[in-house]
């Protein structure tokens, strides 16, 4: 290039980038200078003197990319650090003695312990007493493994209660193939305290299941027993209860109809299968030892929290005795209905509330008026006053009805507060 000669102007387009070199931009740099090169004599010195301004302006311009490159990496750097340092969790890095190199904000605070005073020292130090062997096979498998490890454990936190904690660590090689640790760590106090509320609920179910004076039994999905209590084992019978989806000994009718009811139709199984309520159905069962008994069989299904079918709880009332003593009073309640001698009741008032058919029968075949009250004294004041004093007196008494004499038993009811008349002809043995 000629000395003194003009170079043509250039646009300036800024710092280097979108494509162009350091090189390029320092040319153009040069291009725009105010001061010039001198005029030299030879043109090799015009030619050094370029080169030297073009690698100065790549200089200056390398550096202050480097600066700008120092300063972001200062923001990154400071960004990494605060996500660090105030991260949810509390961050641990030990050397392979188990000392803690590093420590976040939140790790010193989960301690209870300022974070210059953990550098150093002992993580074990935290441990309880309790936990302490398995702290030791917990590191033991980090140092010695590449995978992620968990370990569950109580931890100190300062002059506070020590808390229920998570840890998660892994193993890195340094670049001088020395192991350390990187360890996190999680206050899990309110988990355990949730699974703890948990079991207790899960155990006082349970108790309250064992004592209660009904059956009750609880299928899972495939209609398997899962829970069963004593009472629902007395009543089906040990053998019945484990698989009664199947009936494998028990024989069930229904009371109603005296229908036969197979093994997928009773309350469990269609609760299961079908999502269907049964509300206390009454049915007759026949156990292993050929012992029938009658039963209230209830059964609701189970829902997941989507509403999908998840079991059933069965619930059966033994009213075996019931039955009977229903039966039972059905005949004794028969036996004035049968008798042959009249038999009337009075209430404490003296109202005539029950005559058997045989008053009227008796009535009628003396052609005397349909009116039970014939057999009634004419004292029934005083005797249904007896009620109220509590005595159980008897009055025995002869009364005659047109041509016929009748004996009357008259006994107090104190606990019912009902006076019953017992009317038996005696005309014949009169004669």
């Amino acid at each position: 290039m000629a000395a003194g000669k003009k170079r043509p102007e250039a646009k300036n387009t800024g710092t280097p980038g979108n494509g162009r070199s350091l090189r390029d931009y320092a040319e153009e740099q040069l291009a725009h200078a105010t001061k010039r090169s001198p005029d030299l004599t030879r043109q090799t010195a015009e030619e050094l003197i370029h080169e030297l301004q073009v690698h100065q302006i790549e200089l200056e311009t390398q550096a202050e990319e480097l600066r700008r490159a120092h300063l972001e990496l200062e923001e990154s750097r400071d960004q990494y650090l605060d996500l660090y340092d105030f991260a949810p969790l509390g961050y641990l890095t030990l050397t392979d003695k188990a000392l803690i190199s590093q420590v976040n904000l939140s790790a010193a605070v989960l301690l209870g312990i300022d974070r210059s005073r953990l550098i150093n020292a002992r993580f074990r130090t935290w441990i309880v007493p309790e936990d302490m062997e398995i702290w030791d096979q917990y590191f033991i498998t980090l140092l010695q493994s590449e995978k992620k490890h968990t370990a569950t454990l109580m931890l100190r936190r300062g002059d506070r209660p020590p808390f229920h904690a998570r840890l998660e660590g892994v193993r890195l090689i340094g670049s001088g193939n020395e192991p350390s640790m990187r360890v996190a760590i999680s206050d899990i106090t309110d988990i355990k305290q949730a699974e703890r509320a948990r079991r207790e609920s899960e155990q006082l179910l349970k108790t309250v299941i064992e004592i209660l004076p009904v059956g009750v039994m609880i299928l899972d999905a495939k209609g398997v027993v899962t829970t069963i209590n004593p009472e629902a084992e007395r009543i089906w019978g040990r053998n019945c209860s484990r698989i009664p989806h199947k009936f494998p000994e028990c024989t069930c009718w229904r009371l109603e109809d005296g229908a036969r009811i197979e093994a997928r139709n009773w309350a469990g199984a269609r609760a299961v299968e079908k999502g269907e309520t049964t509300l206390e159905e009454q049915i007759e069962i026949k156990c292993s030892g050929g012992i029938h008994k009658v039963v209230l069989n209830s059964a609701l299904p189970l829902r997941s929290s989507e509403g999908s079918l998840g079991g059933a709880l069965v619930v059966t009332h033994d009213i075996t005795e019931g039955k009977i003593a229903e039966e039972r009073i059905q005949w004794l309640a028969s036996f004035p209905e049968l008798n042959p001698d009249a038999i009337i009741e009075l209430d404490a008032n003296g109202t005539i509330t029950y005559a058997n058919p045989a008053t009227r029968t008796i009535l009628k075949d003396l052609d005397l008026p349909d009116d039970p009250a014939l057999f009634v004294p004419g004292d029934r004041a005083e005797i249904t006053g007896l009620l109220s004093t509590g005595s159980e007196a008897r009055i025995y008494r002869e009364i005659s009805l047109g041509p016929e004499i009748f004996a009357e038993d008259i006994s107090l009811d104190t606990g019912l507060q009902v006076v019953r008349i017992y009317a038996r002809n005696i005309s014949l043995r009169r004669e």
